[in-house]
């Protein structure tokens, strides 16, 4: 089953929990992976339903799974970037050690022609 699925009126299950204040089951969907940037028909999020309705336990929650999201994503990224810098370096460094080689190789015959 899709967790993000939406209803008729545009609601998934996690906008549902949020805005019942079933914090319990709000849990278990941040924890499966539930869409939290997803919005219903008027474009409000869980998070934004449940800090205008004063349901702030619930939004705490939100907001924590948010910046967790945001924060792994930020990792992610700077992994990826730290891996391509040093895909970049080790192809560089064998470049440099080829060009060395080659330039060993054949400095007799560049002598030759100077």
């Amino acid at each position: 089953a899709d967790i993000n699925k939406k209803n008729a009126y545009g609601n998934n299950a996690l906008i549902l929990a949020a805005c019942y204040d079933h914090r319990e089951v709000v849990r278990l969907l941040i924890d499966r992976g539930a869409d939290l940037d997803q919005k219903d028909s008027l474009g409000d999020t869980a998070l934004t339903l449940t800090t205008t309705r004063g349901l702030t336990k619930i939004a705490q929650m939100l907001e924590e799974a948010v910046e967790t999201k945001k924060r792994l994503a930020a990792e992610k990224i700077r992994a990826a970037a730290e891996e391509a810098e040093q895909t970049t370096h080790d192809a560089i460094t064998q470049k440099q050690q080829q060009l060395k080689q080659l330039a060993h190789q054949h400095k007799p015959k560049i002598r030759k022609l100077s």
